[in-house]
């Protein structure tokens, strides 16, 4: 493809005439002269390589976009910060500093590429911010009898983890086992007094060991 340059020789002259001749190479600076060599009817940047986020995703963090790659030597690039799609008014660095709106969103970068022939963008990775989750812990005492919950906070609400059912201290243990025990022991002797019954009521003719005696 046939590709027209527009050049400008200061080389301690004023007119092409009068100039010296130079090697130049597209798209770099060539020592002798003050200018880069671009087309002179260029063609609009197409995005080569898409533009990377990194850094730490938490709040007061900075994230990084880096430029991409881009083909027909675009002259300039704008940068844009968009959460869950949307522009962040007023942000329009290479980089980005979280802020605490951006908890439980997405984060992405755009990067417009731009010459004398138009501007196309790209938009880079996307990142997930998540939202710190806080532990709170409530205690509530009713006579010897403690009741923990447990719960998260998040947005919208606050969730229970557990509950740690009737806490009692020690010496309630205590005698709540002792109680337990009785109640144990009671229910033995219950249980053994109807077995007797039972057995009694199965066998009512049969003679007691003092009327066995008296018949022999």
């Amino acid at each position: 493809m046939l590709r027209v340059y527009i050049t400008q020789y200061y080389h301690g002259q004023q007119t092409l005439k009068n100039g010296q001749t130079v090697s130049v190479t597209t798209g770099s600076n060539t020592g002798g002269i003050n200018e880069t060599l671009r087309e002179a009817f260029p063609t609009t940047p197409a995005s080569t390589v898409t533009p990377a986020l990194t850094g730490t995703t938490a709040v007061g963090q900075a994230l990084s976009c880096s430029q991409g790659s881009w083909s027909h030597e675009p002259t300039y690039l704008v940068y844009q910060w968009l959460r869950n799609g949307t522009v962040i008014t007023g942000q329009t660095g290479s980089t980005y500093t979280l802020q605490a709106a951006d908890q439980g969103h997405s984060i992405t970068c755009s990067v417009t590429a731009g010459n004398g022939a138009g501007a196309a963008s790209a938009n880079s990775n996307t990142v997930a911010i998540p939202v710190p989750l806080s532990l709170f812990a409530g205690v509530k005492v009713k006579g010897s009898v403690a009741s923990v919950t447990a719960a998260l906070s998040r947005p919208g609400g606050v969730g229970v983890l557990g509950r740690d059912e009737n806490r009692r201290p020690r010496g309630h243990q205590a005698r709540q086992a002792q109680e337990d025990e009785q109640r144990h022991d009671r229910r033995r002797q219950l249980l053994d007094a109807r077995r007797q019954a039972r057995d009694a009521a199965r066998a009512p003719d049969r003679p007691g060991p003092q009327a066995a005696r008296q018949g022999r």
